[in-house]
């Protein structure tokens, strides 16, 4: 039995940066339209690189394809491209941030702690963020009171996944890291460090 997509009064859209391998290109049944899969690294601030053979270093992604990209896209390439997670939240009696199969899916169900602040809410589902921001801080308490999420609770997603790639090609020219630019001095005395 399918479950019920899941509406609420509060609705995110998040969207991200990623850099990763192109694990499959499908073709959709209208063959109009195509999804991608990427597996991507798990904490991106260390390095994008992973280590296939380690699995806590990478998570799976299965996103529709916000452009024609898939057309040109092929299995194996790295794509340089931004996610978008867009869908109600809904509280959870959990305690686990949790995705569904292990991947970033749409419609795949992903748990998340929810985090309040200052007329500003972060549900942090362990791959990315949620936010929601409030500018009038009564209506914040109240469309949290009517859902019965605070500080410290669960909520969980069924968002759609969305991608647009900006970039494809081999696994160097995606990960090239910028070079570190050195400028010399043309006197001693412009440099910082000879003073």
């Amino acid at each position: 039995m399918a479950r019920k997509p899941i509406k609420t009064s509060l609705y995110f859209e998040s969207g991200f940066r990623v850099k990763g391998r192109v694990t499959q290109v499908v073709l959709c049944g209208c063959e109009n339209e195509g999804d991608l899969g990427l597996r991507v690294a798990r904490d991106p601030t260390k390095t994008w690189d992973y280590d296939p053979e380690k699995e806590d270093m990478f998570f799976d992604i299965y996103a529709y394809c916000d452009d024609d990209a898939w057309k040109e896209v092929r299995g194996g390439e790295w794509v340089d491209a931004t996610l978008t997670c867009a869908g109600y939240l809904k509280k959870v009696w959990g305690g686990k941030i949790y995705l569904e199969k292990g991947a970033l899916t749409p419609g795949g169900l992903k748990v998340g702690r929810v985090g309040v602040e200052e007329g500003r809410v972060a549900v942090d589902f362990g791959v990315f963020t949620a936010g929601l921001q409030f500018e009038d801080p009564e209506k914040l308490r109240e469309a949290l009171r009517r859902e019965g999420l605070r500080d410290g609770s669960y909520a969980e997603t069924d968002c759609d996944v969305y991608i647009k790639v900006h970039a494809h090609g081999d696994r160097k020219a995606i990960l090239r890291e910028k070079p570190m630019r050195q400028v010399f001095p043309t006197k001693p005395s412009e440099s910082h460090y000879h003073r």
